[in-house]
């Protein structure tokens, strides 16, 4: 973040608590940035791996103009190890226009809020990979002027822990979101927001957490938010849903209770909470190493608690049981490409069945053998990496319809039954990133021209590269502000496009790209998923959760 600009004073006086905050104006883009507000009590002590408290005592004068505060302990996948971080780390960042950037602002005018959850398979990830400012300013030179918040939440085992040991305490990250959104309806009103006008968005993880709080205890959003906007997420992808009382989830609470001397099973929640935080993370992270499983978000994840998510996301979904709010559904065109192996050369179905099944271990082998039927090799050309055959290319379109294409497609035709839904495809990756041309469009790609400062913002990119980002900004803008991605005139000389509703009959996208050989740039498509497959998906949804 820059760090030139002036200290701010902000009185805030809710709930009985009374805090002078101090921001930071950051004049190059015209904002006042507030990093690291506390929305819930530290999560430590005896207050470890329960659900969130609202904060109760006066915090007095806090300078939250430091631009760095805590993450929250990450359980790197790659790695399998924690990174930095800290248990007190249930703050959130608020990014709105300055005063004086924005033109004709009455004082006591109440901007729309959107609030950001981030992803990174409920195991990493922080409020602060993604920058704010450069969209807020866009929306102020779009006279459609917004605050953003960004909000940490617990994550790994810290903030999904399963098994009988946790009854009552599962899905606690979840709990925390909910807490941060109660937070921001009650206070941002102090910060210049309208309490009446929030969208809740997300990527990836983020994006299903936001499936999951339309979800929340049976759809009680109790006007949480007004819309809602999923990347590369939905109810049911890059989850593992489990029982919370599966006999693998049970068996890594178990041992990790054993390896921190928790044996008593009446004492076990007590004893975890008293053990030094050091001792239990090398616990958890040892454990889901010796687990045999690709990533941690096998074993540490969201469930079904009856409480906050009452059923199956699935079930719930198909039970109308979700917030009925004007919704973006988009994924990227090549999605989960990286996760297919490229250091082995795949050949056969058994070879297909290896590559996948590290990404959705719990998925019994008789339903990943009958899927295989729905994706027949003859019907996926080499274009894959060298030697990589075309087995490799169907290895990749089955991980995408599983864990994205087919759940962002239910998610779309469902939510499209009973509120606005607009869906888009993500067809364009920054021209100065050297990717093999056989990645494709992968995961995250849209990141870098939503949060420009993510691809250490746009300067030296292409004008088609600035075109592509500024439309996908006022889309996302006008639709933070009025619930219409249309609402808001192209800045410049950039194309636009009509953004047309999508529903089950017409399945119409948009897909952003810059202009090909043709020419051909922003436009619609009717969305082309392989529908099949999609069912079988949907008929075993809770064995692909």
């Amino acid at each position: 973040m820059n760090k030139m600009g002036f200290q701010i004073l902000l009185l805030f006086v809710g709930l009985g608590v009374c805090t002078n905050y101090i921001g930071l104006e950051d004049v190059a883009t015209g904002t006042d940035v507030f990093v690291g507000i506390p929305y819930a009590q530290p999560p430590v002590g005896a207050l470890r791996l329960q659900p969130p408290l609202p904060i109760s005592d006066d915090l007095g004068d806090l300078n939250v103009s430091s631009l760095t505060s805590n993450r929250c302990y990450e359980l790197n996948q790659s790695l399998a190890s924690i990174s930095a971080g800290s248990e007190d780390c249930l703050t959130l960042d608020i990014v709105r226009p300055s005063r004086g950037s924005v033109v004709n602002a009455r004082r006591d005018n109440k901007l729309p809020v959107y609030v950001f959850i981030h992803g990174g398979n409920f195991n990493d990830g922080d409020k602060s990979d993604y920058d704010g400012r450069d969209l807020v300013k866009t929306s102020v030179q779009l006279s459609a002027p917004f605050i953003y918040v960004s909000i940490n939440y617990r994550l790994s085992f810290l903030g999904f822990p399963s098994g009988n040991q946790f009854t009552y305490h599962h899905n606690l990250g979840l709990l925390d979101q909910y807490l941060a959104l109660q937070w921001v309806q009650e206070e941002i009103q102090w910060f210049g927001g309208n309490p009446t006008k929030i969208v809740i968005g997300g990527h990836s993880a983020g994006a299903n957490s936001v499936a999951y709080q339309m979800m929340a205890y049976g759809a009680k959003t109790k006007g949480l938010f007004h819309g809602a906007i999923l990347q590369s997420g939905s109810a049911t992808a890059l989850s593992a849903i489990q029982h919370a009382q599966n006999s693998t989830w049970q068996k890594s609470s178990s041992d990790i209770a054993t390896a921190v001397g928790c044996n008593v099973p009446s004492d076990i929640l007590p004893c975890l909470q008293s053990v030094p935080i050091d001792s239990l993370i090398t616990a958890y992270t040892t454990v889901f190493t010796n687990s045999g499983f690709h990533s941690p978000i096998s074993m540490y994840s969201p469930v079904p608690d009856a409480n906050f998510m009452e059923s199956w996301p699935s079930d719930l979904m198909n039970d109308g049981v979700f917030a009925k709010v004007p919704t973006i559904v988009g994924t990227t065109t090549n999605e989960l490409v990286e996760r297919i192996s490229i250091s082995n050369s795949i050949g056969s179905d058994a070879a297909v069945l290896q590559a996948t099944e590290p990404n959705f271990p719990l998925v019994p082998n008789n339903t990943l053998q009958e899927l295989l039927s729905y994706y027949p090799v003859t019907s996926y050309p080499n274009i894959g990496p060298p030697l990589s055959g075309a087995q490799w290319s169907r290895a990749v379109a089955i991980e995408n319809d599983v864990e994205m294409f087919c759940p962002a497609n239910t998610q779309a035709v469902q939510v499209s039954a009973v509120a606005p839904v607009w869906k888009f495809r993500w067809n364009s990756v920054l021209q100065s990133l050297s990717l093999p041309q056989w990645v494709g469009v992968p995961h995250s790609s849209e990141l870098y021209y939503l949060f420009p400062y993510k691809a250490e913002d746009m300067t030296g990119h292409s004008s088609a590269d600035l075109g592509l980002m500024l439309n996908f900004q006022r889309h996302i803008i006008g639709f933070i502000t009025n619930l219409d991605p249309n609402s808001l005139p192209a800045l410049q000389t950039t194309p636009s496009v009509h953004w047309s509703r999508f529903n089950n009959n017409t399945q119409s996208r948009l897909v952003y790209q810059r202009p090909d050989a043709s020419g051909k740039g922003l436009h619609a498509e009717q969305d082309n998923v392989n529908q099949a497959s999609c069912d079988f998906i949907n008929s075993n949804n809770i064995q692909f959760s």
